[in-house]
């Protein structure tokens, strides 16, 4: 199975799915939820999660979690996104905090072309923090 790392901004989530033995990029997916108070957009953005997770043969979900305080607090649309995915997924699912994926960041150094665009090398670090 392989492993997820999903990134949160706003109200949209970035989604990274690498080999759980090698870390090999295996496909990426951005998911956005255009109406956090709306109950429909919500149950359908919560199915798109469940289908890319079914389609991508997702083992374990790692995701970054979304700052509670300070200047870079997250939106409230960020949590709503956060528990979505973490209901979504049928594996196990961990949550790591912004200090450990930075310390983690510092001490791997990835190639850019390993990930198709720019805006997927978080979520593909966050992954990686789980391979091996």
């Amino acid at each position: 199975m392989n492993i997820c790392g999903v990134t949160i901004a706003s109200n949209e989530a970035t989604f990274v799915w690498v080999n759980p033995d090698t870390g090999a990029f295996i496909a990426g997916a951005k998911v956005s939820l255009a109406d956090p108070y709306s109950r429909a957009d919500t149950q359908q953005t919560m199915e798109l999660v469940r289908q890319y997770f079914v389609a991508n043969k997702t083992g374990i979900v790692v995701i970054k979690k979304a700052s509670t305080s300070g200047r870079f607090r997250a939106a409230p649309a960020a949590f709503k996104i956060e528990t979505i995915v973490a209901l979504a997924a049928s594996g196990e699912v961990i949550f790591k905090s912004a200090q450990t994926f930075a310390a983690y960041a510092k001490k791997v150094k990835i190639d850019p072309s390993l990930v198709p665009h720019k805006y997927q090398q978080d979520a593909y670090l966050v992954a990686l923090t789980e391979v091996g």
